[in-house]
């Protein structure tokens, strides 16, 4: 989540992309990866935690049953679901097909899935939004255009390409305190219609408006990725924080884009393992102060591109800046290692 050093130095005082975090409970965001934005806490924690004591991923996201609310003397549920996503304990089988499940793989634990064609020769991206935070197309191209840069250089192996579906539009409201990791998973419990199977990789990414439930005045999360496949994009954050910045005129839609793009690449390589979250480093280029971040300040997958000042880097550089920041060296190298072992 990191932006180009001429950025980084910019925008990041706070992390405004997008943190990985390996599920644990649902309630709590311990091994969650974040994106804040404005704040100065640490990227990758909450405001009890830090990611770097989770990035393991040791410890699996489990649904709670969701939390009651008191609407005018009566007890109702925030978006009660079609069906009450299961616990860990409780879920079927997550791969070979399987539709309609969620993923409570911790992060990084599909690396070689996402990385080699032994087996999955395709990725398909499977993408569900709430009403009115459609993904920006522009955005997504970007993305998937990073991801066939890697592929072209037999890093990203996917001989049968890869594919970006959005699917489905998400009726359910944000809850009245904010998105917890257990609201997240029943969306995708009650949305996500792919998982691996056959010769195809999968990943699933939830655009939804409301915030995140730990924003204050400190900061706020612009994404998540909480599972081996899964992640969350606060696209009404991320347009809130994207207008504010944008200081040259015209740029706004460009900058919105760009900041876009690069939270999803930011949260996708957590997903992925990047920076020993599962794919092994060829050399330390871990931050230590905030763990499975790359300490390379130019690198997509630095601590600071997940903060909101981010937003406001980029906005005095709009013009020259690349459509998504890029993964530096040490990252290349470490996705080149995988195939090279």
């Amino acid at each position: 989540m990191r932006v180009f050093v001429l950025l980084s130095a910019l925008l990041f005082g706070a992390s405004v992309w997008g943190v990985a975090c390996g599920p644990s409970s649902p309630d709590e965001s311990s091994s969650e990866q974040q994106t804040v934005v404005d704040g100065s806490q640490q990227e990758g924690t909450s405001s009890s935690e830090q990611v770097a004591d989770n990035a393991t991923g040791n410890e699996q996201a489990q649904p709670p049953e969701r939390e009651p609310v008191d609407n005018a003397g009566t007890t109702e549920q925030v978006n009660p679901p079609k069906d009450e996503a299961p616990t860990k304990d409780e879920a079927p089988a997550q791969d070979e097909g399987s539709k309609t499940k969620v993923d409570f793989t911790p992060i990084g634990s599909r690396v070689e899935e996402f990385f080699k064609d032994d087996k999955y020769k395709s990725l398909l991206i499977e993408v569900d939004y709430a009403k009115g935070y459609k993904p920006s197309q522009e955005a997504l191209d970007a993305f998937k255009a990073k991801l066939e840069e890697l592929r072209s250089k037999s890093l990203f192996k996917k001989p049968g390409g890869i594919q970006i579906k959005i699917d489905q539009e998400i009726t359910d409201q944000p809850p009245a305190g904010g998105w917890k990791i257990a609201d997240l998973q029943q969306l995708e419990f009650n949305y996500r219609q792919n998982m691996p199977g056959g010769t195809q990789a999968v990943a699933y990414f939830l655009y939804v408006g409301g915030n995140w439930h730990e924003d204050s005045s400190n900061g706020r999360v612009l994404g998540i990725a909480y599972s081996g496949s899964t992640m969350t994009v606060f696209k009404k954050t991320v347009d809130d924080v994207c207008s504010s910045a944008s200081i040259i005129p015209g740029t706004t839609q460009k900058l919105c884009r760009v900041v876009e793009a690069s939270i999803v690449l930011h949260e996708f390589a957590h997903i992925i393992g990047m920076t020993n979250l599962g794919l092994k480093m060829t050399t330390n280029h871990e931050d230590e102060a905030h763990k499975g971040h790359c300490n390379n300040k130019d690198c997509v997958n630095y601590w600071t591109n997940n903060q909101s000042s981010m937003a406001g880097a980029l906005g005095s550089v709009i013009g020259s800046a690349p459509d998504v920041l890029p993964f530096g060296k040490e990252c290349l190298d470490d996705m080149a290692a995988i195939h090279n072992p």
